[in-house]
């Protein structure tokens, strides 16, 4: 029961009918689904809790606390708390609840059908310049919607998610109208991205497909498709064609990230404070690592980059891991599918937000959710698989870190 409060509070993230919708203006349905989820989850037996993540998202917390002890805006304490919560309960929520093969596929179908609604939204409300939801263009020609989707670059990167989810359902369903659903789903997606006018997640699309044609068909066979995809962005009319440092919203992009470099510079331990980037700079980050780094500091960089770069690490390890001795190699690719479509939507979600400030993003502690969710069922199935320990990666995780903040660093000197 708590899996069903979950999807249905999910659905409401997306779709936000309480927003436009008279019979459900003030009325708390999001807050009573997420309680009534995490009720019911408190009482669940089986909550696999040993992945790393699980104390990575309470560290997390704590650096967003001393961040702003260390900025003296203890004010802002509550207020964050009351803000990032649920965010980070939700990584519970989803990582626990999300147990089983049927689940995985419930919850991205979820996902899909949802983001194909906020594509049916854009198409419609850029024929008419309003959405049935009320949410107007962006710019006057980018397509929106409502709350965390309120941003074209933001509903971008929902599809980028969605994306490889809607072609492992098609290559899944039973039947022809079952694809062709799916399928009719993918292009609907596909044109919303192109809606968005989003130069960062048709870059994510991009890169997503890179990866899925290097995978399926290896890197020889995938360089004509990757080229005939490349060639086909190219031709798009869009904001594309002006990505290059010169052009004015990529040039403020880079200044605030050759600000946020230097509030790590000045405050390197625990940053300028969580929300108290624009306190430093007037734009906002652009980029998720820098608005880390710059606002938690190299304490609390640490643990966010670790989070992130374990799921990741676990999706990409069990989508490769052979088969283990004794396991149905049918049951056994069932997971690893998952896997891969998880791996997937990581790539692309963090390509886009390269470019944009979405370091508490909720759905990228879903995300990160669903990969350690995978990851779990699997090692619960076959105990035999081996677990990632964030005590042996110690290191490489510091060396992450650091590597990431020169990287970023030698682009910024490049580009200015």
């Amino acid at each position: 029961m708590a899996f069903v409060f979950l999807l249905t509070y999910v659905g409401f993230l997306y779709l936000r009918p309480q927003e436009y919708m008279p019979a459900l203006q003030g009325v708390p349905v999001m807050p009573v689904l997420f309680l009534a989820s995490l009720g019911l989850w408190l009482f669940q037996r089986d909550k696999r809790l040993d992945a790393p993540q699980t104390g990575l998202v309470p560290a997390i917390v704590l650096a967003m606390v001393l961040s702003m002890v260390a900025a003296g805006w203890l004010g802002g304490i509550p207020p964050m708390l009351d803000d990032f919560l649920p965010v980070a309960l939700l990584y519970f929520l989803v990582a626990s609840s999300t147990n089983s093969l049927a689940r995985h596929r419930q919850f991205m179908a979820v996902l899909a059908l949802c983001s194909v609604f906020l594509a049916i939204h854009g198409i419609d409300q850029s024929q008419k310049g309003i959405g049935w939801s009320g949410a107007e263009l962006s710019q006057g020609t980018r397509i929106t919607y409502l709350g965390i989707f309120n941003d074209p670059n933001d509903l971008a990167l929902a599809f980028v998610i969605a994306l490889p989810m809607l072609l492992y359902l098609m290559r899944s369903a039973g039947g022809f109208f079952g694809r062709l659903f799916w399928l009719a789903g993918t292009g609907t997606l596909l044109f919303g991205i192109f809606l968005t006018n989003s130069r960062g997640g048709m870059l994510s699309a991009a890169v997503q497909f890179l990866v899925f044609s290097v995978g399926r068909w290896g890197v020889v066979k995938s360089v004509i498709p990757v080229a005939v995809g490349i060639a086909g962005l190219a031709m798009l009319p869009s904001r594309l064609d002006n990505l290059d440092s010169d052009e004015a919203s990529a040039e403020g992009r880079v200044e605030a990230w050759y600000s946020g470099i230097w509030m790590l510079i000045r405050h390197p331990i625990f940053g300028v404070g969580k929300g108290l980037f624009q306190e430093h700079h007037p734009l906002a980050a652009h980029n998720a690592y820098v608005l880390a780094f710059a606002e938690l500091g190299l304490f609390g960089y640490f643990f966010w980059i670790s989070f992130v770069a374990l799921s990741v690490f676990m999706v990409w390890t069990a989508s490769r891991a052979a088969c283990p001795a004794g396991a149905a190699e049918p049951e056994w690719s069932a997971h690893r599918a998952i896997a891969r479509v998880y791996f997937i939507a990581m790539l692309g979600y963090l390509t886009g937000s390269f470019f944009l400030s979405r370091t508490y993003n909720p759905l990228l502690f879903m995300m990160c959710a669903l990969c350690v969710a995978i990851f779990q069922a699997m090692r619960h199935r076959w105990p035999d698989f081996p677990r990632v320990s964030f005590g042996k990666r110690v290191v490489p995780l510091a060396a992450l870190e650091l590597g990431s903040i020169v990287f970023i660093f030698l682009t910024v000197r490049v580009l200015l």
